[in-house]
């Protein structure tokens, strides 16, 4: 885990990336952008 931006994109992962940005009120640009990557890999990961 000494490279975090290594890790793979996990469904887990995706899904608790969508979850802590749900929680936050006012998600900035930069989130949001973030956050329909991590939901498209989902989606990617989810169709195979």
């Amino acid at each position: 885990m000494s490279k975090p931006n290594k890790t793979p994109m996990t469904p887990e992962r995706a899904s608790a990336i969508q979850r802590t940005a749900d929680l936050k009120p006012n998600p900035s640009p930069k989130q949001m952008a973030f956050k329909a990557k991590a939901a498209s890999a989902a989606a990617k990961n989810k169709s195979k």
